[in-house]
This record gives structure tokens, C-alpha cells and sequence, in this order.
């Protein structure tokens, strides 16, 4: 206290500014009444020197004291402080600048919670209240913080500003990509619609109300810009803290693509509110071109305006189309059977019609040039693969990267059917955010076809006769004599389907050696996906342990009855597979790794990932000091869960080698995503011994 007030006593207001700034960064847990005095302090001192109406912002603390709530630093004060606004005796809010006078007292209440707990600056509070947005912004914020995971909690979410200029295809690009990427990282995103000399119309005037998203117009950015702001407002001569929350970028005057890649890693400013200034697309794996297409499928121009609209940005798909003649597209011009178009949603058949004639316009100018230049070149018509993935996420994501590989070698649209199911109970956008065709429903049941000989009058039949369609799952297919030995062929004049958990084994996806995937094609395109945020932020937490320089360790103990709830093996697996997948799990448990962990001399540390937490405190007792594992509160196959699985799979192929098992897609999808090198239990060390007469 005594330092507080001979701060205030003998310097001015800068000086007790940077005072609680430094007190700030130590983090130093203070006391309440400490707490009150300094804010007080600097509230009065304000008000004196500025002429500013202050309201008691100790107030709120002792609010908070009295409901039995301790304050520990400056991010709780300001916590505080906004819910004692609410308080009934509440004598309102912490101070009124004149910026804010022509405010109703809702809108300066929103501002300043905003303010308190968001960093939002007070400035750009007002511009969003003069233009109808405070409260869209005010509701996105608060139902992203409601919808925080319990390890997120004590983050808060943030915000995304971008500024859009020059044409009209450019800003819609820039704004697409925009919204995308404030999605897949978690931000509440705002745009600025800026007019200029090579678009004047603002965004009202030209497109309805999204309804969710806040665009605001930028008159003249160059005589009054909206943003950015000065530390300190002339005006009002105080110090804006929320700018200290904030990191500014301007593409238009010094982009560079991968200086712009650099900014936009989603882990560089996770705690940071972004401004950024862009006259073309964000270029991001947050934003990929495919999702920005589907959010600017949701913008509906304006009937007077949709000719032109559409003459300005032919790139761009817009919805308020004929839903039938997409459908009919498809089933007519592209032959997809009618029962896939049905079961489809709205936008995933816009989507794939759009993919289906862009391959369709290149198949025509390429046999054009070929016909000019006398050659003879059958002429291709565009054709997708629907890869249909099942069971577990590491059986999922090597099907998915055998399908990349496989539709971009054959030059095929690829369509994704991941269904939520007792294996992965979660959506491909839980875990990825890959820009691709993904049906999260499949209505269509095997087998597609009647038997030969049906009376169907041959409809059905006819409605397949453009496809070819394998199902390489036993427990539905009960003609197939063994999945393993499929091979598959391209069929240019056809649409593929095929459902499986395997990789699909094909001319165009090379080995499915375990050892010999790293460089496969399969593992090249597993190893584009792009994990979500919330991964991401997992496995960040562990790159400063140095991944590289440790071992990795994968030990699949549960048995199949056990490992996944509400799952029959009888019914789910052949007899064969339950026992062979039993049998490694057995042959490789915890005491065949413990002594080749012991074995490695070399190996200072390990990173650990396993189906059972005993196995995990067994092995920190054996190894004190040098095993690392990602930390869960939770063991189901939901969304919230298995996002720690995929940070196991993507830490262990950063480690110098695995120590894997052998029979588990998971330890297989750790070495296709980069591992250097595995040795699996019971074939590389600890080799099973066979009895004689004994499989």
C-alpha cells in the first residue's frame, strides 16, 4: 500500500501505468485491499488529471471479497469487476469517457465487459455500437466462452478483425477465408468492408444479413481509419490497455506469402486478438479453398444486385440456386447414382458439382489440344471416388490417405463418407480441417444392387450402371474371401465406391509395408492432413520437450472385448480377426517393452502413449523423471477424447523412433505421419515364439 500511494504521491499517472504493468508480468499474487488501493489510486489520479466521471472500480473488488471470491492477478480484477456490474447495488461501470456519451447504458455496459474481458478497445467498441454490431459481437464472444472445453476455460476466446479491399472477387476471397479461419482457430471474426476506388458499394447494399457475422464499412481508410488504434487516445489522453492484447498485419502494403503463413500459424498468437488488412485470400491450412467456398455459398446478393454479383466474381458459388437442377446435374450430366444425390446435403452437392465440372472443363481443354495437334485422345468425363472409412481413427486415417493418393493419381474428385459411430463418435471437422467433399451421413446401405434376377424392373440396377462398388468390410460383405488380397482398379468411364479400414492397395498407392511406408504415397497424403486447434495446442505443449531426441512408446493392452464400449466383437469382427488382434495384444504387453526401454542406453526419454492409465504409472515408477504422455480426464471414443489419440499419434512420429506394437493401425499411422523408424513388440523385439503345432 505504501508503495501505491508514494507512486502516486511522486509521479505522475505514466509512472503508476508502468508500475502495475510490471506488477502484472511478475504475476504476483496480491492481496484484495492491495488490489483495491492501486486501482483506486489510478482511477482518482485519472479523474483529477483528466476530468474523466470515475466510478469506484474497487467497488467491484470488495464486491468480490465479501461473495468469499479471492482475486489473484489482473485478468480476475477485470473478471470481477464486470460481474459486480451486474450486481443489483452495482454503482455501474468503471469509468464513462466521452467517447462512449452517446452509448445507451445496455450498449456501454456491453462495451465495457468487452473491454474488461475480451480486450476489446473501447473505440472499436463504439464504431461496432454505431453501426448495429456491438451485440452480434457481444453474443459470439460469450458463446464461444461458454462453449469452452474445461482445460479451455481459463483462456479467453478472441477475436479476429480483418479489413477487406480492392475488387469485389478479391475482398469476397479475403473475407471467405476470413471466416474460415476465425472458425477453425476459435476466433469471433468482424469485417471491415473498406470502400475504395475499385468497389464503392457497401456490403448491405449488395448482399442480405448473413445474421451471424459483423461486417462494418470503412468510409476512408486513409483520413479515418477504424483501425488501427494508438496506445493512447488523443482525445481522452488515456492509456487504451486492450491494445496491449492485440498484434496488428498489413498484407495490402507488405505481404509475402510465406511471411503471411508465419502470421497465421494458429499457435504463434493464440493468446492475442489479430488485426489484419488484406486485399486478397488468407493464405492458411486454416482456411483451405474448399471451405472457403462453402462459407461464401451462404452469402445471398441482393435480387438487383445478383447479375452483377455474379459477372464480378465468377469463382465464387452463391446461394438462392435451383437445389433440382444441381441434383439433376449430377444425376444426368455426371451420372451419380440418384440414391448418393439424395443423400446428400445441399451444399455438399453444390459442392461436388462444382469440383465435377472444373475437372470436366479441364478434361475438354486438354482433348481440345490434343485434337488440334492430330493426336487421338479419348475424351475423359469427370468421375469421383467416394471412400467410404471405418473403425478406429488410425484405420480411418490410413483409408483416407490411400484414397487421396489414389483419386489424385486417377484424376477423381474424391468425396469422404466419415461416419460417427462406437469407434470414433466425432465428425471428420473434429479432428481435421482439410478442405474436402465429407458426407457425416450415408443413408445408402450395401448391398446398393439387388441380386441378379430380382423383379425391380430393373431401375435400381440402371441407377449403378456408372459405378463400381466394393465393400471390403467381412461383416457386411459375406462373399468377400479376404480384404487383404483386394486390389484396386480404376475405371475411368465410373464412379468409384469403396468402404474399408484398410489402405487401399492399387498400382497408384505403393507398399503397405509398415516398414517401408514413410515415403509411401499414402503416407504423403496422410501427412497433409491439417489437425484442429484443439490438437494442435496439444501437441504444442510438448514440443518444448524435445519430441526429436526421445523415444517414442505405443503399448495397445486392452483386449478387443474390453477396448471399445458398446461394441459386440461377435457381431463387429470375424472370429478370425477377434483372435489374431487378441493374440498381439497379449504377446506384446507391458514387460516385453519395459525390457527394451531398459535395453536402450541411449535413450534419455520416452514418450508414452497407451489404452491404460496403469500402464502409464507403471512405467513412470520404472522410469522416473524420463517418460512424458499427454495427460486425459476422459476414456471413451467421443470427439472430446479422441483429440488427445491423434496428439499421441502426431507426438510419437516426432520422436526419433517408435517402439511400436505390431497389428495396431495406430502405432501404423504414427510412422506414416513421419516417423523415423519403429521396432515392433513380438516381431522386432520380443519375438513371439511358435509352438510346434500351434498357430
Amino acid at each position: 500500500g505504501r508503495q501505491a500511494r508514494s507512486v502516486k504521491t511522486k509521479a505522475n499517472d505514466d509512472a503508476l501505468i508502468a508500475y502495475l504493468m510490471d506488477a502484472e508480468k511478475r504475476r504476483n499474487r496480491w492481496r484484495i485491499v492491495f488490489l483495491a488501493m492501486m486501482m483506486c489510486s489510478a482511477g482518482l489520479m485519472v479523474a483529477e488529471h483528466r476530468g474523466i466521471d470515475v466510478v469506484d472500480f474497487a467497488a467491484s473488488v470488495v464486491a468480490r471479497l465479501r461473495s468469499g471470491g479471492v482475486v489473484h492477478n489482473l485478468n480476475q480484477l477485470r473478471l470481477a469487476s464486470t460481474i459486480t456490474r451486474l450486481y443489483p447495488g452495482s454503482r455501474g461501470l468503471t469509468y464513462a469517457p466521452r467517447l462512449l456519451s452517446d452509448l445507451s447504458p445496455d450498449e456501454l455496459q456491453k462495451a465495457h465487459i468487452l473491454h474488461d474481458l475480451f480486450d476489446v478497445p473501447l473505440a472499436f467498441a463504439h464504431s461496432l455500437a454505431q453501426q448495429q454490431m456491438l451485440d452480434r459481437v457481444y453474443e459470439q464472444l460469450h458463446q464461444l466462452r461458454d462453449g469452452q472445453s474445461q482445460e479451455e476455460h481459463e483462456s479467453r476466446p478472441r477475436v479476429l478483425v480483418v479489413q477487406v479491399s480492392h475488387s469485389l472477387n478479391d475482398r469476397l476471397w479475403a473475407m471467405g477465408s476470413a471466416l474460415c479461419y476465425a472458425r477453425n482457430t476459435r476466433r469471433v471474426p468482424v469485417i471491415l468492408w473498406e470502400r475504395d476506388a475499385h468497389f464503392f458499394p457497401l456490403f448491405f447494399e449488395v448482399f442480405k444479413d448473413m445474421g451471424t457475422v459483423a461486417v462494418i464499412e470503412v468510409r476512408d481508410h486513409d483520413r479515418n481509419p477504424i483501425w488501427p488504434f494508438k496506445s493512447t487516445d488523443s482525445a481522452e489522453g488515456d492509456l487504451e490497455w486492450a491494445t496491449l492484447a492485440w498484434v496488428q498485419f498489413d498484407f495490402v502494403r507488405d505481404g509475402h506469402p510465406k511471411y503471411e503463413r508465419a502470421v497465421l500459424d494458429p499457435l504463434r498468437h493464440l493468446g492475442k486478438n489479430m488485426y489484419i488488412r488484406t486485399d486478397r485470400v488468407l493464405r492458411s491450412d486454416y482456411s483451405p479453398e474448399l471451405r472457403v467456398r462453402q462459407t461464401l455459398s451462404g452469402l445471398e446478393p441482393h435480387d438487383i444486385a445478383r447479375q452483377q454479383v455474379r459477372q464480378l466474381s465468377k469463382t465464387i458459388l452463391f446461394s438462392g440456386g435451383d437445389d433440382d437442377q444441381v441434383s439433376r446435374s449430377l444425376v444426368e450430366s455426371f451420372k451419380v447414382p440418384t440414391p448418393f444425390v439424395r443423400h446428400m446435403t445441399r451444399t455438399t452437392r453444390m459442392e461436388l458439382l462444382d469440383r465435377l465440372s472444373a475437372l470436366q472443363e479441364t478434361f475438354d481443354a486438354e482433348h481440345a489440344k490434343a485434337h488440334a495437334n492430330h493426336k487421338n485422345q479419348n475424351k475423359r468425363t469427370a468421375r469421383a471416388l467416394f471412400a467410404h472409412v471405418q473403425y478406429g481413427l488410425g484405420n480411418r486415417m490410413r483409408a483416407l490417405g490411400s484414397a487421396m493418393a489414389f483419386a489424385e493419381a486417377t484424376r477423381r474428385v474424391l468425396v469422404l463418407i466419415w461416419e460417427p459411430d462406437y469407434h470414433v463418435d466425432g465428425l471428420f471437422g473434429d479432428f481435421f480441417v482439410n478442405g474436402m467433399i465429407v458426407l457425416d451421413s450415408f443413408g445408402v446401405r450395401w448391398p446398393f444392387m439387388p441380386p441378379k434376377g430380382a423383379n425391380t424392373g430393373g431401375l435400381q440396377r440402371d441407377q449403378y450402371a456408372h459405378m463400381e462398388a466394393y465393400n471390403l468390410m467381412k461383416k457386411e460383405n459375406k462373399a468377400l474371401k479376404s480384404a487383404s488380397a483386394f486390389h484396386l482398379k480404376d475405371h475411368p468411364g465410373k464412379h468409384l465406391y469403396i468402404k474399408t479400414a484398410y489402405v487401399i492397395k492399387s498400382n497408384y498407392t505403393g507398399s503397405d509395408s509398415v516398414k517401408q511406408s514413410r515415403t509411401s504415397p499414402v503416407s504423403k497424403h496422410m501427412q497433409r492432413l491439417t489437425p484442429a486447434l484443439p490438437v494442435q495446442k496439444l501437441v504444442g505443449s510438448h514440443r518444448a520437450n524435445h519430441l526429436e531426441r526421445m523415444v517414442g512408446v505405443h503399448i495397445r493392452s486392452l483386449s478387443i472385448e474390453k477396448d471399445i464400449a458398446k461394441v459386440d466383437p461377435s457381431k463387429e469382427y470375424t472370429s478370425e480377426s477377434s483372435a489374431t488382434t487378441n493374440f498381439w495384444r497379449k504377446a506384446t504387453s507391458l514387460p516385453v517393452f519395459e525390457r527394451k526401454m531398459s535395453s536402450l542406453v541411449s535413450a534419455p526419454s520416452f514418450y508414452v502413449a497407451t489404452d491404460s492409465n496403469q500402464v502409464t504409472l507403471q512405467l513412470e515408477q520404472a522410469f522416473p523423471g524420463r517418460i512424458f504422455y499427454t495427460p486425459r480426464t476422459c476414456d471413451d471414443r467421443g470427439a472430446s477424447c479422441l483429440i488427445y489419440a491423434l496428439a499421441d499419434i502426431i507426438c510419437l512420429s516426432a520422436t526419433r523412433y517408435i517402439l511400436g506394437s505390431h497389428w495396431s493401425s495406430f502405432t501404423e499411422a504414427a510412422v506414416r505421419l513421419g516417423g523415423t523408424g519403429v521396432l515392433r513388440a513380438g516381431v522386432d523385439f520380443g519375438k513371439v515364439v511358435q509352438k510346434k503345432g500351434k498357430k
